[in-house]
């Protein structure tokens, strides 16, 4: 149960192919200011394991890399568009990990200030808007721990997690998002053709109950399939999940722009008020762990 939310494995809940754990895959899309157009460049990048997390080398440090999407960012074209990261969950900071022998130490990888160094470095000379989208979130939302062991070894990564999620979202020309019906589409258009086809007939279901139709509408879908009711229907509530807390963080961040006299603020391609180019962050920490707390809705205790 993560977030009120029950598994749901595309493999199967509780057979023997259900995953582990997930694995951070990051999807980017560099799209022109015609977001109707195809992509200037999309490429895949996920985590490489080299034996244990403070060893590990990063989705999102492999993007950052990446030669082909640097000389995309160069092209004419993609001056003033957007690069759209798809993350299995919000770029890290400082707080993955559950080695208990460090747990006194923060974790030294913190992909937020990565993506943020890659965003003012090529990014920001040309324009191009930085966009997050999540489908899960990692560790931010933790509030409960079933031994105070647990709670000392993890509650300063829920934190730092917490932290990073603020950076991200205070960052000029920078949108945290949750995925949309579309989003989901363009992530299946990737896959295997028969997938795809699978999933747009599952989301054409989801879509007429959601607007109202017959009673009955779900028997419409392919039960045998990877996309049941119930797994839909659970990637649903995941998505509104995530819509919520990042509603509150941005909500959050506007209050305290307001608070703040003289904040020099403009609108963003993507209609997002944001600080001038080159300033400093809306908002910007540090933050109390008592307003993190309020903020995400975290108490950090014992059950």
């Amino acid at each position: 149960l993560e977030a009120g939310v029950h598994v749901a494995c595309l493999n199967g809940e509780g057979s023997a192919a259900e995953c582990a754990r997930k694995s951070v895959v990051c999807v980017a899309r560099l799209s022109a200011t015609d977001e109707n157009a195809s992509p200037l460049y999309v490429s895949r990048y996920t985590n490489c394991f080299k034996g244990n997390s403070r060893s590990n080398v990063h989705a999102e440090q492999f993007m950052i890399q990446d030669g082909q999407l640097l000389a995309a960012l160069s092209s004419p074209e993609a001056a003033g568009g957007c690069l759209r990261l798809y993350l299995t969950y919000q770029p890290c900071h400082h707080s993955s990990g559950h080695d208990r022998t460090h747990s006194a130490e923060a974790h030294s990888t913190s992909c937020t200030r990565a993506l943020l160094a890659f965003r003012a470095a090529e990014l920001e000379p040309r324009a191009i808007a930085l966009e997050v989208c999540m489908p899960n979130l990692y560790r931010a939302h933790w509030a409960h721990f079933d031994s105070e062991e647990l709670r000392r070894l993890y509650a300063p990564r829920v934190v730092a997690a917490q932290e990073g999620m603020l950076l991200l979202a205070s960052a000029p020309r920078t949108l945290m998002l949750s995925l949309r019906q579309a989003d989901w589409t363009f992530l299946l258009s990737l896959a295997d053709k028969a997938l795809a086809a699978q999933w747009q007939a599952a989301a054409a279901v989801a879509a007429t109950e959601a607007h109202g139709g017959p009673p009955g509408a779900s028997a419409g879908a392919d039960e045998a399939g990877p996309f049941t009711t119930g797994r839909v229907g659970a990637r649903r509530a995941m998505d509104q999940f995530v819509t919520e807390k990042l509603a509150r963080i941005e909500t959050y961040l506007r209050c305290r722009e307001c608070a703040e006299p003289g904040a020099d603020a403009r609108t963003t391609s993507t209609g997002k008020s944001q600080s001038a180019a080159g300033s400093e962050p809306l908002g910007g920490g540090p933050w109390a762990v008592a307003e993190l707390a309020a903020l995400f809705g975290t108490a950090l205790a014992l059950e």
